[in-house]
């Protein structure tokens, strides 16, 4: 019995290292308002705010390659009649766009009317 234990132990420490090792190899690191991955940045302005509150602010999404700090794109939160195009960085420090329709029908400049 007590045989068991430990090897059930030991192989949870080897499962947990591995992942620990996998995540430090590839350089997946993510927070909220930043990701990177490899040699990729991804900050996204409004990214640390709620989508309750982000929806009423215009930010932006830059993309950077660490390793000469060069700025590969920069996308704005844009408006289509009342629908707001909200970009935001994934986990791989990709920047995809999502369309929320805003609730008081009205968006300006990149961000939801109140």
């Amino acid at each position: 019995m007590k045989e068991s234990v430990i090897v059930g132990i030991v192989a949870l420490v080897v499962i947990l290292a591995g992942f620990v090792i996998f995540f430090n190899m590839t350089g997946i690191t993510a927070n909220v308002a930043s990701t990177e991955f490899r040699d990729y940045k991804c900050v996204d302005s409004d990214g640390e705010l709620s989508v309750d509150e982000s929806v009423f602010v215009k930010g932006s999404v830059t993309r950077t390659k660490i390793s000469d700090s060069r700025v590969l794109d920069v996308k704005e939160d844009t408006c289509k009649n009342s629908v707001l195009v909200e970009y935001y960085c994934k986990y791989d420090s990709r920047a995809l766009s999502k369309k929320i329709r805003c609730e008081s029908g009205e968006c300006v400049d990149g961000a939801c009317v109140k």
